[in-house]
């Protein structure tokens, strides 16, 4: 599937592509909508399309067909920018912009990871999209690192209380009785 601009965004003369680059920037910070509700990359793409909010596309089934995991509320409401990075990272994809088809293309291959580690011996990593799970030998588990989005334009103390949010959101599922 991709990501197509609505119209507003995508209207073009032949002496605006400036404009038009202002006008794909000014989307891009946008606040999206949350991802709620939508199991597949397809799903999500279809919704945004049919609600005329931007127009997504991957001609790649098995991203088509990737699980999205809902992003955990926050006061903090994603860009598209962040929305996007997130789901690329979720399909295991990069996503680009197609100006001939005036769309978001999420295609392979799939964005490097924003960090780099190196492995104990008898460890291994399973790159799940959302997060890497880092695996003893000697156990099942071991270390999830997920990959939340980057947060633009944010101060340290609001970037402190997403961490917050969002560990306190986590630690929920696996407890209901965690505060903070």
């Amino acid at each position: 599937m991709m990501i197509a601009m609505p119209a507003s965004y995508c209207a073009e003369t032949n002496s605006q592509t400036d404009d038009v680059s202002v006008q794909r920037k000014e989307f891009l910070g946008s606040v999206a909508p949350t991802l709620r509700g939508w199991k597949t990359f397809e799903q999500w793409a279809n919704s945004l399309k049919g609600a005329g909010i931007a127009n997504i596309y991957s001609a790649n089934a098995r991203i088509n067909k990737a699980k999205t995991e809902p992003l955990i509320e926050s006061a903090h409401k994603l860009t598209f920018t962040e929305t996007f990075e997130t789901i690329a990272r979720q399909t295991k994809s990069t996503t680009h912009y197609d100006a001939k088809s005036k769309q978001w293309d999420f295609e392979e291959p799939q964005m490097p990871l924003p960090y780099s580690l190196s492995l104990a011996d008898g460890w291994s990593a399973d790159d799940r999209g959302y997060y890497v799970a880092y695996i003893p030998k000697i156990a099942p588990v071991g270390m999830d690192i997920y990959m939340m989005g980057r947060f633009a334009g944010l101060n340290e103390q609001q970037l402190k209380d997403i961490r917050d949010e969002q560990a306190l959101a986590w630690a929920d599922k696996m407890h209901n009785c965690i505060t903070a």
